[in-house]
């Protein structure tokens, strides 16, 4: 006969936690608390229970802490120092609070300086390297222009590769800058129709390409919190991928859904177009990777990369699935706070 599973306690669990936990109503009164933290800090649990937190710390004055608590009670977002814990009707129940460790927060703030000064670096890199391609492009133009006639054939091609080739660098360019604009612009989370706003990138993709016969069906996409503008360009460049890459299939198809998957709430763009293979997929998301010819399918390799690195930003995740000539699926994560 078999005993009956005892029930955990889950004040010991949090209590036993290695981390630096403390648990807050949403009035940010403190209601528990982890061993890890008290050891850490060598505090007494009856010293700060029951205590509004910015009155057991009056010495944090961090705003970046009262921001993120605020986006917790407000938009529920959660990020790596909060988040919130929702009852049966989705409301606010607690906030758990992750104490840094101050030798980790340095580390973190040395790498953010870090990134911060690499995405400045290409940057003005790509904003210099733009002028003197356009006075080659330009250039080239007025000589095939002006004296092409007099040229030999060959001279003409070797100029309107000249052309071409620059142009291809112009828009590499561009990527860059795109992918370094993100780095910058600050989220302003709110919530997003998700639904809605594919069936607009899917209205502006058939109206663009006439001469494309394709069914874009979207379905069962719930609503997220999220910065509307990066979510945009996020499903612009999914479902503008399956688009491009079913152009060989008469009858082409997209599907934008989701599903349930552990309790995590997950997004996908499917397609039954030219696919890829699996053993190349850890390149998907590299800038300017590639995993079919330029001369089958256009683009310069940065649409997924910038895509990667919005749902980053989300605290969500990204992956993609697929098989040669039997389409591919693309799925993602908004996070806890979506």
């Amino acid at each position: 006969m078999k005993r009956p599973v005892k029930q955990p306690d889950f004040r010991l669990l949090f209590e036993g936690a290695p981390g630096r936990y403390l648990v807050l109503t949403p009035d940010l009164k403190i209601v528990a608390v982890s061993e890890a933290y008290l050891r850490a800090t060598r505090t007494q649990r009856a010293a700060i229970i029951g205590r509004d937190l910015f009155e057991a710390f009056p010495d944090d004055p961090d705003a970046s802490l009262h921001a993120s608590l605020d986006r917790v009670r407000e938009q529920r977002v959660a990020d790596t120092t909060n988040s919130p814990v929702l009852d049966d009707n989705g409301e606010l129940a607690y906030i758990i609070h992750r104490v840094e460790d101050p030798r980790a927060d340095k580390l973190r703030t040395r790498a953010m300086v870090a990134e911060q000064e690499l995405e400045s670096f290409s940057y003005s890199v790509s904003h210099d390297l733009r002028a003197p391609l356009r006075v080659i492009d330009g250039f080239s133009l007025a000589l095939l222009e002006d004296h092409g006639p007099s040229l030999p054939a060959e001279g003409q091609d070797l100029l309107g590769r000249v052309r071409q080739q620059a142009q291809r660098m112009a828009q590499l360019i561009e990527g860059l800058l795109q992918f370094s604009r993100l780095g910058r612009k600050p989220l302003e989370v709110a919530p997003v129709d998700l639904a809605a706003l594919a069936q607009t990138v899917a209205q502006e993709l058939q109206q663009a390409n006439p001469d494309r016969a394709v069914e874009i069906k979207v379905s069962g996409v719930p609503p997220a919190m999220g910065d509307r503008g990066l979510l945009r360009q996020v499903l612009r460049n999914l479902i503008g991928n399956a688009f491009k890459f079913t152009r060989r299939r008469p009858n082409a198809r997209i599907e934008v859904g989701s599903r349930e998957d552990n309790g995590e709430r997950v997004y996908y763009v499917r397609d039954n177009g030219a696919g890829f293979d699996m053993r190349y997929a850890s390149r998907l998301f590299g800038v300017f990777q590639r995993l079919h010819p330029a001369d089958e399918f256009e683009g310069i390799g940065v649409e997924l990369a910038l895509v990667q690195r919005i749902i980053h930003r989300h605290g969500g995740r990204v992956w993609g699935e697929g098989r040669v000539n039997e389409g591919a699926t693309f799925s993602f994560t908004l996070g806890a706070g979506s």
